[in-house]
């Protein structure tokens, strides 16, 4: 997020602050060798999304969407939220997309190659 004057406004927070910032925020993410080789590898931001199905909702009467229309998340998780969890999903997301990436490749070049041969057919007496 960056302000009008294009300053970064985020802070800048260390790998333990990060582990602190979840914990406080009611994840359970394992030991600290485990939060910490996992923020490293794949990095806060990048796993914020997937842990973003895991943020509390408002509890009613609290309104659910923002005027925009958008569902409010909470800062806090619903109880019992892992890390560990929230790596198996980037990782089978990940998996998913290599895998479908890798079909439609393959798609792709039969496709052209189809067409080519097609066209080179018409082309011959």
């Amino acid at each position: 997020m960056s302000t009008p004057d294009g300053a970064y406004a985020k802070p800048f927070l260390t790998i333990p602050e990060q582990i602190r910032r979840l914990r406080g925020r009611g994840m359970d993410c394992g030991a600290d060798e485990f939060a910490s080789g996992v923020l490293e590898r794949y990095g806060y931001y990048r796993l914020s999304g997937y842990w973003h199905l895991y943020r509390a909702r408002p509890e009613p009467p609290a309104a659910r969407f923002g005027a925009d229309g958008r569902e409010i998340r909470l800062d806090s998780f619903v109880p019992k939220t892992r890390l560990a969890h929230v790596v198996a999903l980037y990782e089978f997301d990940h998996e998913l997309r290599t895998r479908l990436g890798d079909i439609i490749s393959m798609v792709e070049t039969a496709f052209r190659f189809h067409i080519g041969h097609r066209r080179l057919r018409r082309a011959l007496p």
